[in-house]
């Protein structure tokens, strides 16, 4: 029998009727949270704690809440379960706060949620199989001055090259992550297919898997010139 592939997707919230919800953080403390540095070293190095709460930015209350939402920067705000979940499947590679959510009105949205800290980049796009450039990365100023290792670590957060589909990751390079950000896009969320169906057998709700190729798993490509023109519909003639 053969080995089954190992599969690799991205993850989003996945609401009903809409690309996206806005929870907008009660601080500004929410992109740094992109950069796969710890609560503690956040919080040593900008003297603030990290955000805590949150509210929605819109009025009208969707019937069901994803079980991972995004808040300011796309930060991922998760449910009790989606937390137990990644600390028993990938213990180490994320940490989490407590995190109250209101709606528009105040009123506390229900449940436990938690504010969760992907401690992992990973510089595993396979630039190669997708037929696109790495991206540039700035080591020096216009005046010429060297940038330090961390500034250039800082620039390239900032400067995300977000890659169209198909995208395709390099296996080797993500090695025994279960989930990660990715380096250059750093606002995604990458993970295992493994993660995604431990999710789901969890009752993990609303979320959206998209699959990311590899060179042994090549993502399918649909030959619409191949599949000839639509039908087109005709109206039933009048008597």
């Amino acid at each position: 029998m053969a080995k089954a592939r190992k599969r690799f997707y991205e993850i989003s919230p996945s609401w009903a009727g809409a690309a996206t919800v806005g929870l907008l953080t009660d601080d500004n403390l929410y992109a740094p949270l992109t950069t796969a540095i710890c609560f503690a070293g956040l919080q040593a190095l900008y003297g603030e704690p990290m955000p805590s709460s949150g509210q929605f930015r819109f009025h009208k209350r969707p019937n069901a809440i994803p079980d991972m939402v995004h808040a300011s920067g796309d930060v991922p705000i998760v449910t009790a379960t989606f937390k137990s979940v990644v600390e028993r499947l990938a213990p180490g590679e994320a940490e989490f706060r407590p995190f109250a959510m209101r709606w528009p009105d105040d009123e506390p949205v229900a449940g436990e949620w938690y504010l969760m800290n992907v401690l992992n980049i990973v510089d595993g796009f396979d630039f190669e199989r997708m037929s696109r450039k790495r991206p540039p990365v700035l080591r020096q100023r216009p005046t010429g001055e060297i940038l330090t290792p961390l500034e250039v670590w800082i620039q390239i957060r900032l400067d995300q090259h977000w890659q169209s589909p198909p995208v395709y990751i390099d296996p080797k390079a993500v090695g025994t992550f279960q989930i990660w950000r990715p380096l250059y896009q750093s606002h995604s969320l990458f993970c295992t297919g493994e993660l995604v169906k431990a999710l789901k057998a969890a009752g993990v709700r609303r979320l959206h898997a998209e699959r990311l190729g590899t060179r042994d798993d090549p993502i399918p490509v649909i030959d619409w010139d191949a599949l000839g023109t639509p039908l087109q519909f005709k109206p039933p003639q009048r008597s």
